[in-house]
């Protein structure tokens, strides 16, 4: 067992195929737990906007009740059970995801946790862990301010996007850069997009890239300076990214990331906090902290743990 299990952990899977695991059991931190056929299985599925926002409008049809809005158990059906449902965004990232999906699919015995598999199939089970991951990384990401800290492995959901006439693009493909990605409700009366644009070729020159997405549904501007950087509004970006945002009342306007060049959340601003990022030499700053650190591994759109 411990060669297949040394096996698993370096071979990729051929396109659509998946590690089949044979035995009841297999070895995690040098323990011997249980096992099921799915256990080595990585999900086919990105890690992307899309699939958060699908994966949460399953989980509220048919988790939410007992596991409640967020996944910290507390839905209001846990009234009337005789186990209380785990708090997920702790739950989640201890575990193999091919084990959440064999218990997503097949369901606990001894528990109240029904199987899922019939009703929502597979690539919807997968979409489910997306929104789970995202809500157990927000939690994580609770403490994130505007200065960069300590590396945590929060990966940005990747998202498709275009600017103005040119060609499509994604966050994926800005991969050895660092972007500043801001949300703002109102692009045209926004003093801060205004500032960034004007900034717009300093912060190139510093290796960033900024990325400003619409909230509301707000349509481009009609300013041509503006509209270099502002994407077309898509809502499921603006709800995954929104799992992520300051708990501020200035945040509901405006708040920002910065993710590095290897797809990862590592500060949060909004307007207030400090450092103060309309500060150009204070987001600078932060900027080159991050260009003193050495590669982290880079994020994974497919989950991987």
């Amino acid at each position: 067992m411990l060669g297949v299990v040394g096996v698993l952990g370096v071979t990729v899977p051929a396109l659509h195929s998946q590690p089949v695991w044979p035995f009841p059991y297999t070895i995690s931190d040098w323990s011997i737990v249980p096992a099921y056929p799915s256990t080595y299985f990585r999900s086919p599925i990105a890690y992307t906007a899309d699939s958060i926002d699908h994966g949460e409008v399953l989980y509220r049809k048919h988790c939410a009740a007992c596991h409640g809005p967020h996944g910290r158990g507390d839905g209001p059906a846990t009234a009337a059970l005789a186990y209380l449902p785990p708090d997920l965004t702790e739950h989640v990232p201890h575990h193999r995801e091919g084990d959440l999906l064999w218990w997503l699919k097949q369901g606990i015995p001894g528990t109240p946790m029904p199987g899922f598999g019939a009703r929502i199939g597979d690539e919807g089970l997968w979409d489910v862990l997306s929104y789970l991951r995202a809500e157990a990384d927000a939690e994580v990401a609770r403490g994130m301010d505007s200065g960069v800290g300590e590396w945590l492995p929060i990966a940005a959901p990747e998202f498709d996007f275009q600017i103005g006439e040119r060609a499509q693009e994604s966050l994926k493909a800005m991969r050895g850069e660092d972007v500043l990605l801001v949300f703002c409700a109102h692009p045209q009366a926004d003093p801060r997009l205004r500032s960034l644009a004007a900034e717009d070729d300093e912060l190139r020159s510093a290796g960033v890239r900024v990325v400003a997405v619409p909230m509301n549904g707000a349509a481009r501007p009609g300013d041509p300076t503006l509209a270099s950087l502002v994407a077309d509004p898509d809502p499921r970006v603006v709800a995954a990214y929104s799992m992520f945002r300051p708990t501020a009342p200035s945040a509901s306007d405006h708040f920002e990331f910065l993710v590095d060049r290897d797809g990862y959340l590592r500060a949060r601003w909004a307007p207030g906090d400090g450092p103060d990022w309309s500060r150009t030499p204070e987001l600078l700053e932060q900027i080159e902290t991050l260009k003193r650190e050495g590669p982290h591994e880079a994020a994974r759109t497919l989950h991987v743990h």
